[in-house]
């Protein structure tokens, strides 16, 4: 039972982390189609 809570914890933290890197990036005004700049730009080409 604690296995499966402890499992569920790093699942949300997993998850928390991944919308706040998705969030952010849009925040900074990085998103393909949206008229920010596109992958190859952050590359430098």
């Amino acid at each position: 039972m604690l296995f499966i809570q402890v499992a569920g914890g790093i699942v949300l933290l997993a998850l928390a982390v991944i919308v706040g890197f998705v969030l952010g990036k849009k925040v900074s005004g990085w998103c393909p189609g949206c008229g920010g700049p596109s992958l190859p730009d952050l590359r430098g080409e």
